[in-house]
C-alpha cells in the first residue's frame, strides 16, 4: 500500500494514500473511508464516489489520513559519505494496519522521492527513512604530522588522526548520530593501539564508536578520532 508521509520539521506523519500503482494525477479532496479487516485483506468502503475522468491517466484516491508524533534523528557515516541522513521513528503504528509498499516523502513541504515501507521487518518501532539534508554539513579530514611514521624496534608505528567537523545550519536544534570505526588486525604482527575517539562509545567486539550530539542552529562541533598501527617495517598496510 503506497502512502505519503508529511513533513519532518513538525513531528507529525500522514496522508496514508492506498491506491497500489499510482504514480501522478490529481489530488482528490481527501475523505474517511471505512476499513474492515477480513483475515488475508483489508476492504476499504469509500462513503462518497470520487469523480475520476476516463482520459487514460493515473489519478490518486485518498482513503484515509491519520497523525502520529514521530522522533527524529539524523544518521550519518563520514567515512563513507560525508551525508547526514533524517529517519523517523515510530511507535503504536500496528493499529495503522499498514502493509509493505512504496512512500512519497514530503519534507519541510518538498517532495523528496520515495522510499520503502518494510513493515515486516519492523518491531516495536517503525523507522523511516527521509532521505538526506543539505543543511547538515560534515566533514572528514585526516590531519597530518611531522611524527606520525616512527621505526621502534623493528617496526614501523604509524597514527592516524581524523577530524570529523560538523555543522548544524537548519533554523531547529538536532540530533545526530556518527559512526566511524577503529581498525580490526586480522594479523598478530599488526597492532592497532586506540588512542583518542572525543567521548565517543567503541564497541569492544566491532569497534564501532557512536556519538550521539544535539546541535543548535549554526553550531559546528569537532570530533577527532586517533589510533596508532605498530607493523613489521618491511610490510606494507591497507586500511579500510
Amino acid at each position: 500500500i503506497p502512502a505519503q508521509y508529511g513533513d519532518a520539521s513538525g513531528g507529525v506523519i500522514g496522508n496514508l494514500r492506498t491506491l497500489p500503482g499510482v504514480s501522478n494525477g490529481e489530488y482528490q479532496k481527501s475523505q474517511q473511508a471505512k476499513m474492515t479487516r477480513n483475515p488475508t485483506t483489508f476492504n476499504f468502503t469509500v462513503s462518497e464516489p470520487y469523480d475520476i475522468p476516463s482520459d487514460g491517466s493515473d489519478y490518486v484516491v485518498d482513503l484515509q489520513s491519520f497523525s502520529l508524533d514521530a522522533d527524529y534523528l539524523y544518521q550519518a557515516v563520514p567515512k563513507m559519505e560525508e551525508h547526514a541522513y533524517l529517519t523517523a521513528s515510530l511507535t503504536d503504528w500496528e493499529k495503522l494496519s499498514l502493509r509493505n509498499g512504496s512512500a512519497g516523502i514530503y519534507y519541510e513541504g518538498t517532495y523528496m522521492g520515495e522510499t520503502y515501507l518494510n513493515v515486516e521487518a519492523a518491531g516495536d518501532t517503525l523507522q523511516i527513512s527521509l532521505g538526506k539534508d543539505e543543511d547538515i554539513v560534515i566533514k572528514r579530514e585526516e590531519i597530518i604530522s611531522k611524527e606520525d611514521v616512527k621505526l621502534v624496534s623493528g617496526n614501523k608505528e604509524e597514527t592516524f588522526h581524523y577530524r570529523i567537523t560538523i555543522r548544524n545550519n537548519k533554523q531547529n536544534k538536532i540530533k545526530l548520530s556518527i559512526t566511524d570505526q577503529y581498525p580490526i588486525s586480522a594479523n598478530d604482527d599488526i597492532k592497532v593501539k586506540e588512542i583518542e575517539e572525543s567521548s565517543g562509545k567503541v564497541d569492544g567486539e566491532s569497534k564501532l564508536i557512536k556519538w550521539e550530539i544535539d546541535l543548535n542552529p549554526s553550531e559546528e562541533k569537532e570530533l577527532d578520532l586517533k589510533y596508532r598501527v605498530a607493523y613489521p617495517k618491511n610490510k606494507i598496510i591497507n586500511l579500510y
